[in-house]
């Protein structure tokens, strides 16, 4: 009996670990585990060739090495994926996006025009400025199916009535919750940047008042938007939108900014005259501490500097217009910068077109370069392979953590966050709002129409 339950144990603790009995070659081998997590769920599997007999969402043992999945649904485009299992791997393709055979558009609204869209991702809130000429915000929350909608007016005390006439408002950016607005307001070559409060417009105040400069960037802090970082006359400060303070320098000669989700500023300061150098750090919004990272012998112009934050580990990326480095950094301990930052690779960059943005979650990154793109993934570290082709006025930009959208040549197209499964989704979609919503059921964009711009609505979930 003792000898039936050890081996009963062995036995457990073998399956557990991803061994099986392959009847194909008779011997016990240990494979992965494949996890399939589709939208919607229900979709045939077929792994190389075979059809399994149970569906999305799901899990598979399959054998170490080299294989093609295919998830098919009646009403819908397949998806498709080539991967290699290692043994006890546990591979999860939790990012299936099934989209239908015939995508409709439901036209919500015709605008006549309209001049600058911002969305919150987050809370499926997108902000409209239809004409520029006009201090006017419509505010539409697509979080609800009948797309509730609201007009604001920015307030006219925060801009003279008689400047009205020549004055252009656009919206620069909104904040995570989709309740307040950046905008800036240009008139007779000056600019101003504004907070509108779409809820209690009344509290809606002038920024460029309280800092008393000329402001080159803005952005709401991601994690609290009750302060809003700005770069005034090249320095970076804090602002506290209830008290209507600001703070001191924190960062001096600023050039180039970007800001994380955990709250780091890293940026590129003005190029040095004297010795042709510029340096490189970030700012961290919790320690309130600047730190250095290294001067580089290149002009601020042709150099950027990136960190993300995956989890629990954090990334640099180093673009100086010729490579792009990207970097382990242990953001814990930076008194010894050089061995804080280990470079774990290095990619073909394409001058100063460069364009790198990376994914809501920061596990992937894009790279635009000339008339091709691909991606990044931090966390497997591994470049995906290119599209070409795109033409040098193409657009793009995240949908949600694992797929992207790209305007090339007039057509709008979705694609995984390998660049896989490029699917053709408009032929007229313009390359600015667009919103997948949180359920995944709807796609919102603006579309150019004979009446002028509509606003729609594609439904991407098949009725039954």
């Amino acid at each position: 009996m003792p000898i039936v339950i050890a081996t009963v144990v062995i036995l457990s603790v073998m399956y557990v670990m991803g061994y099986r009995y392959r009847p194909e070659t008779n011997e016990i081998e240990r494979g992965g585990l494949v996890k399939f997590i589709s939208n919607p769920y229900g979709a045939n599997i077929d792994i190389d060739g075979q059809r399994l007999s149970y569906t999305t969402n799901t899990r598979y043992d399959a054998s170490a090495g080299d294989h093609k999945v295919v998830i098919s649904k009646d009403g819908y485009r397949s998806w498709s994926k080539d991967f290699k299992l290692k043994s006890g791997e546990v591979l999860w393709l939790s990012y299936i996006w099934l989209l239908p055979d015939d995508i409709k558009q439901n036209i919500i609204k015709t605008y006549n025009k309209v001049d600058s869209v911002a969305v919150s991702r987050s809370e499926d809130i997108i902000m409209i400025i239809e004409d520029s000429k006009k201090p006017v915000i419509t505010r539409v929350d697509a979080s609800y199916e009948k797309n509730e909608t609201a007009i604001i007016k920015i307030p006219s005390k925060l801009y003279p009535a008689k400047k009205l006439k020549d004055a252009r408002f656009k919206i620069r950016a909104i904040d995570s919750a989709g309740r307040r607005a950046l905008v800036s307001v240009s008139s007779a070559g000056q600019e101003k940047i504004l907070m509108i409060d779409t809820e209690r417009p009344d509290q809606s105040m002038d920024i460029s008042k309280i800092v008393k400069a000329k402001v080159s960037y803005v952005e709401f802090l991601k994690n609290n938007s009750r302060y809003i970082y700005v770069v005034a006359n090249g320095n970076l400060q804090k602002i506290d939108t209830y008290n209507k303070t600001v703070s001191n320098k924190l960062v001096k000669n600023v050039n180039k900014i970007h800001q994380t989700n955990s709250g780091l500023f890293s940026y590129v300061k003005k190029t040095n005259k004297s010795n042709s150098e510029t340096d490189i750090g970030f700012y961290n919004d919790y320690t309130l501490e600047d730190t250095k990272v290294k001067s580089v012998k290149k002009d601020a112009k042709k150099l950027d500097f990136y960190l993300f934050k995956y989890g629990h580990f954090n990334y640099a990326v180093i673009n100086d217009s010729s490579k792009i480095g990207v970097y382990d950094v242990a953001l814990d301990d930076v008194r010894d910068v050089e061995s804080a930052f280990q470079r774990i690779d290095s990619i073909d960059a394409c001058g100063e077109s460069t364009h790198i943005l990376p994914s809501p979650a920061e596990r992937f990154f894009a790279i635009g370069c000339g008339s091709y793109i691909n991606t990044y993934d931090l966390e497997l570290k591994e470049l995906s392979s290119k599209v070409n082709s795109l033409g040098d006025k193409y657009k793009f930009n995240w949908l949600d953590d694992n797929h992207l959208w790209i305007n090339s040549k007039g057509d709008t197209y979705v694609c995984d966050f390998d660049l896989n499964n490029m699917q053709l989704i408009d032929s007229k979609i313009q390359s600015k709002g667009l919103l997948l919503s949180n359920n995944g059921e709807f796609l919102y964009s603006f579309a150019n129409s004979k009446k002028g711009v509509a606003f729609q609505r594609a439904k991407l979930v098949v009725e039954k």
